[in-house]
């Protein structure tokens, strides 16, 4: 038993070293009007073989920003239809680099809206017939918007709390509105026009209305604040929500 413990850690050690290397070129697929095609690039730059699979499945984000597993049949205007893709599974030898292809098909009467998704990539050591080697996963939204869907943004203060090393943790909602998602970064200043806090790759998943962000300040941290969301215009987001809040 302690024996085949001991295979079993070695080999998770090893496969963890090496998945270390096994890395991809985006965090996202983002498909509009003028985007219906797109690629990933994955890349094994260890000195092992990896094997790769790709599948497509649905998450639900809740008020707090986490994502929780859906099943197919109750996700919320699920991407997973519409979307081709080639290939779902491979081997790469070291130093080598694979190509994902990913093409969106719309059926004729579909609703203007944003349609989402997520992409899960596990990569594991090749040749691993005991299946003992940890696998590395990540995980892409996909979001795919038909037609013009528009959303509105504005901010919440929620309240200052301190986190347990005792630095202030601001506390906001984020506001969505329309029919589609939010994708953009917070920036906090402080009275001067100094930046004592920002957050980049900030999500709000359409149907939710509002989402809990917590961000860290650093710096001196004065009674009047300015809070400001900005949407990224290459995910097609063109928001921007200012407020001034007062901390006492």
């Amino acid at each position: 038993m302690l024996r085949l413990f001991c295979i079993a850690l070695a080999c998770l050690l090893v496969s963890g070293n090496v998945l270390a290397h096994f890395s991809i070129d985006k965090t996202r697929l983002y498909f509009d009007r003028s985007k219906r095609f797109q690629t990933l690039t994955l890349r094994n730059s260890s000195d092992k073989p990896i094997s790769y699979s790709i599948k497509v499945n649905h998450v639900a984000m809740t008020p707090e920003g986490g994502l929780v597993p859906v099943a197919d049949d109750k996700a919320y205007k699920s991407a997973k239809r519409l979307l081709r893709y080639s290939p779902r599974k491979g081997n790469m030898v070291p130093g080598e680099s694979q190509i994902l292809r990913f093409t969106v098909r719309k059926p004729k009467g579909l609703e203007e809206g944003e349609y989402r998704s997520q992409l899960r990539i596990e990569g594991r050591l090749s040749n691993d017939p005991n299946l003992l080697a940890a696998k590395l996963a990540y995980n892409l939204p996909i979001i795919i918007r038909h037609g013009k869907p528009k959303a509105t943004a504005d901010i919440e203060l929620v309240g200052l709390e301190t986190n347990d090393s005792g630095n202030p943790v601001l506390m906001l909602n984020i506001l969505r509105d329309g029919n589609r998602s939010l994708f953009g970064n917070f920036t906090i200043t402080n009275a001067e026009g100094r930046v004592i806090g920002e957050t980049k790759g900030m999500s709000v998943y359409e149907p939710l209305s509002k989402r809990l962000a917590r961000i860290n300040l650093e710096g001196l941290v004065t009674s009047e604040i300015t809070v400001r969301y900005e949407e990224l215009k290459e995910y097609g987001g063109d928001n921007k929500a200012k407020r001034i809040f007062n901390l006492r």
